[in-house]
């Protein structure tokens, strides 16, 4: 059980020196190669002192805004002489403490045997005198921006990220002149790398937008370059290594990856390693910012994660696809939430358009390379720009995404082709304002040009019309080919046909005297059969604008019908090809 926001190479927060520490049962004395405790005898007499511990440090006490979940920011270094963090919750204190050592020893502080209760009870016993807003997500809190190991904007130094469930810092390495010269460069004109780029910074800017969460996924064959794209965008943020996911695992390990990413990015590789029941609850659930409700041991519920988050996902298969083939129902909103976007940009080079004088192989090997060289700086100036200019970019970030979308919708655009060009408008603004910043290196305009690209390639794989009257019309032509024993055969002239016992009916089918097919009565309690998981208000809907739907002559969607002596309203459905 990982209970630490451990963080290595971070400055010591300035606080004055302490030297001894009293409590019940004796006193620890601080000195430069370790604690030291001195107990008292029987006879009340100060016994003799030992090392307990190398040196650790409680630099402040902590507690959230509305005075709950105090803690403890510890201190210390291991024997390579790295500097370690961690804003402890005390309430790992009230066990046994167990965990607390495991979490201390594995980051290389040195615990003597038999020293466990000692070394708990000095930090319980310290009373700094500094003290910091503890906060247990990462992301947003008013105009700061928290990460695992960092705080951003005016204001910081009084926050501290406390949580027993953190990511592990991802790291950085370089320069920013050497990921944007190494890295980023070889973006420039491949309009699938921008995206990626883009959409690693877009993340934090949900926030600011009011933008739901949402994200891309890029399919297309194993070979294409995919697990490239996604290693390439993980530099922004860290080790590709460390900081890239995969889909594999059950809904509730994602619940907990995307509240640790919260307003932020989280790279998800090859679909098709989790189970498609999953994916097709997942892609809500992550979308719609919030776990499910649990109860606690105390049978109240307890507090629901929540975040925000930009997702880039891969795999071989469209989500529709994959889920289709395990002969799971598809909805318009899953695929709105997670649009799938063609990996392969068409000009024969598998996911590149502009191979920078190499062959695409090359410059596969060439990105993921340079990309596990250098990482982690491109995200630390990001955030350090976005909170500088908090107001700059709440002011301007609707009036830049509706831009985009002018350029991306025409008149006859559905609305869930707007809601997923919100998305790539945010993505296109992110890219803009990074290369203002001087982080990518590429010219203005780029990134615009490339998420308009990617959208477009969206667009025509998901279709111009609205896609859930799609998916209703597919499924009640599906449900009327596999269930005509379910419609008794009716005449006109012969309206006092009698009843046949047909199992399971769902209504009668009569000659369509319009053309040359056939026309389907349907009882009004069996209209939602034909398209299950849909409203009946959306079918109607649906069958209305596809002109599959007789109305009477007052216009009303149910035509009255005498069957059997008996006059009863049907939907009278004409199915067209």
């Amino acid at each position: 059980m990982n209970h630490a926001s451990i963080i290595p190479h971070l400055k010591a927060v300035p606080t004055p020196p302490v030297t001894k520490v009293t409590s019940d049962t004796g006193t620890f004395t601080l000195k430069p190669d370790g604690i030291y405790y001195a107990g008292f005898g029987k006879d009340g007499q100060q016994l003799p002192e030992k090392r307990i511990s190398s040196l650790l440090k409680v630099l402040a006490s902590t507690a959230d805004e509305g005075g709950c979940n105090h803690g403890v920011l510890l201190e210390w270094r291991d024997n390579r002489n790295n500097l370690h963090k961690w804003a402890m919750p005390k309430e790992l204190l009230g066990g046994d403490g167990v965990d607390i050592a495991k979490s201390l020893l594995g980051r290389g502080l040195d615990i003597k045997h038999g020293c466990k209760g000692k070394l708990l009870d000095y930090i319980q016993s310290s009373t700094p005198d500094k003290r910091l807003t503890s906060v247990s997500r990462t992301g947003w809190h008013d105009r700061i921006y928290v990460t695992s190991n960092k705080t951003y904007g005016e204001g910081a130094d009084d926050y501290i990220y406390q949580s027993d469930t953190a990511i592990k810092s991802a790291g950085k390495a370089g320069t920013l002149e050497e990921w944007r010269e190494h890295v980023a460069a070889y973006a420039w004109g491949n309009s699938r790398l921008i995206l990626a780029i883009s959409s690693a910074f877009a993340g934090t800017l949900i926030h600011l937008a009011g933008a739901e969460s949402g994200g891309v996924h890029l399919f297309g064959g194993s070979s294409c370059g995919k697990t490239t794209l996604l290693e390439l965008a993980c530099s922004v943020w860290g080790n590709p290594k460390q900081y890239k996911r995969t889909w594999r695992g059950t809904s509730n390990g994602l619940e907990g990856l995307a509240a640790a990413h919260n307003d932020g990015f989280l790279p998800l590789d090859e679909i098709k390693e989790a189970k498609a029941k999953d994916i097709a609850e997942v892609a809500y659930m992550l979308s719609n910012g919030q776990e499910k409700a649990r109860l606690a041991k105390t049978t109240n519920l307890r507090d629901i994660k929540t975040w925000r988050l930009m997702i880039l996902s891969t795999g071989e298969l469209t989500l529709t696809e994959y889920l289709k083939s395990e002969g799971i129902r598809v909805y318009a909103g899953q695929e709105v939430r997670l649009a799938s976007v063609p990996a392969d940009a068409g000009r024969g080079y598998g996911l590149f358009e502009e191979l920078h004088g190499m062959t695409g192989g090359e410059l596969s090997e060439h990105i993921k390379a340079q990309s596990a060289k250098y990482y982690g700086v491109a995200g630390e100036a990001w955030l350090e720009h976005v909170t500088a200019n908090y107001d700059a970019i709440t002011s301007e970030i609707h009036d830049k995404i509706q831009q985009f979308k002018d350029l991306a919708l025409d008149a006859q655009s559905s609305s869930q082709a707007g809601r997923v060009a919100n998305r790539f408008g945010l993505i296109a603004y992110a890219g803009e304002l990074a290369t203002q910043y001087g982080l990518t290196g590429w010219n203005a305009g780029d990134a615009t040009s490339a998420a308009l690209t990617c959208f477009k390639a969206w667009l025509a794989e998901f279709g111009t019309g609205n896609r859930e009257e799609k998916q209703i019309l597919e499924a009640v032509k599906s449900f009327i080919d596999r269930n005509g024993v379910k419609f008794q055969v009716h005449t006109v002239d012969r309206e006092g046909i009698n009843i046949m016992d047909v199992p399971d009916r769902v209504g009668f089918k009569t000659k369509d005297s319009d053309g040359d097919g056939f026309a389907y009565l349907v009882y009004n309690s069996q209209l939602e059969r034909l398209a299950e998981g849909h409203s009946k208000t959306a079918i109607i809907a649906a069958l209305k604008n596809a002109n599959w739907l007789r109305l009477d002559r007052e216009g009303k969607s149910s035509i009255k019908k005498r069957i059997a002596g008996q006059s009863e309203r049907f939907f009278v459905i004409v199915p067209k090809d």
